[in-house]
């Protein structure tokens, strides 16, 4: 089974899961790390960190998680801030803790962008921006001054090893947070484009689309007229009304009529071919648009009236007979004009199926004299 990484969908909770064991498995590196050299002071804020997290783990378990989704990640965006001023100042620029503070930027930025609205993302980017500036600043300001704390406090000097370590381990970790968040965030863009895209495709076949029958409606009909006219290609044009369906209706009820009308739009969709066209064109009328020659077209819709016709709807412990009654015309009996071509075939079709209605019902009316 082939799986689609782009496909995925991460949850909320999910993902702040991972960010809180992703830190405090950081943090347990760094832990040992300082352990190994003997960074008391710094061995102390990893324990509160690791703590800081695991508590942050178990937290995306409740039920209430995302409603305090923002306050986590301040405090998260402290946490990494105070930890990076910490270890810079205490063992100085060349072991690259500074990184953690540029790298925390872009995924606080990630965070808050599916956390907050965004008048309080632009205001929270802007705090966090500053801040980390100033920590910048802070840190560079202190270390032109005074020695890193390691050195002057415990009298000992990191050794090139030392730095090199520590320098190619927060390198690593930060290539691979930025790495795992810019995949996350293109899944998260991603599964956002989707998700448009499938309301636009709901909100088009809504609009062009009856809810009932799930026939076309008429406003759709226009361009797929002109389209039609403009390929050059005949077609025919038959305008069906469901016989003695206010009878229905009065009789058995709207859910009835309700049921007759779908059975029939059921009957005439899986009847035509896929370049065809059937249309709601309103309360019991059916437009239907086929391509085709007019006596290949017309023996389709008398198979369809057949079947029609043969059909039965059951409503409770009542059956009911369908019939149908057309009018048929093909797209030479009118002026081919771009403007009034189809009010023109429409207006046919409609005054043969008045015709059809009047010489006793269940008939297809092909022209002016005869009945097909």
């Amino acid at each position: 089974m082939k799986i689609n990484l782009l496909d995925l969908e991460i949850s909320s909770k999910l993902k702040y899961q991972m960010m809180f064991f992703a830190c405090a498995f950081i943090h347990t590196v760094f832990f040992l790390v300082f352990s190994f050299f003997k960074i008391y002071m710094l061995m102390a804020f990893n324990i509160f960190s690791i703590t800081l997290y695991i508590v942050g783990a178990y937290a995306c378990g409740t039920d209430n998680f995302e409603k305090h989704a923002l306050k986590w990640i301040i405090l998260i965006y402290v946490e990494i801030t105070l930890h990076a001023i910490a270890c810079t100042v205490h063992l100085g620029y060349e072991t690259y803790f500074f990184l953690y503070a540029m790298v925390e930027l872009s995924i606080s930025a990630y965070m808050l962008y599916f956390a907050c609205d965004k008048r309080i993302f632009a205001r929270m980017i802007l705090i966090f921006v500053c801040t980390s500036l100033l920590a910048f600043a802070g840190c560079q300001i202190y270390l032109s001054f005074m020695p890193p704390i390691f050195n002057w406090y415990f009298g000992r000097y990191l050794t090139d090893g030392m730095i090199s370590l520590m320098r190619l381990m927060n390198i690593s970790f930060c290539t691979v947070i930025v790495f795992v968040f810019s995949v996350l965030f293109v899944i998260e863009i991603n599964l956002l484009i989707r998700k448009l895209n499938e309301a636009y495709d709901k909100l088009s076949y809504t609009a062009m689309h009856d809810s009932l029958t799930g026939l076309y409606n008429r406003h759709s009909l226009r361009d797929f007229f002109e389209s039609l006219t403009e390929s050059g290609n005949e077609y025919c044009v038959a305008l069906g009304d469901i016989d003695n369906f206010k009878k229905v209706n009065d009789t058995y009820g709207h859910d009835c009529g309700d049921e007759v009308l779908v059975t029939v739009s059921d009957i005439i969709r899986e009847s035509i071919a896929e370049q065809d066209l059937a249309c709601r064109w309103g309360g019991e009328e059916i437009l239907i648009i086929m391509r085709g020659a007019r006596s290949d077209c017309l023996e389709r819709m008398n198979g369809i009236r057949s079947r029609i016709n043969a059909s039965i709807v059951e409503s409770g412990s009542t059956s009911i007979s369908v019939t149908m009654t057309f009018g048929f015309a093909d797209c030479h009996e009118v002026e081919n004009s771009e403007k009034n071509h189809m009010d023109s075939i429409v207006i046919l079709v409609d005054r043969r199926l008045y015709k059809g209605k009047n010489s006793g019902k269940n008939v297809i009316i092909s022209g002016e004299t005869d009945n097909a």
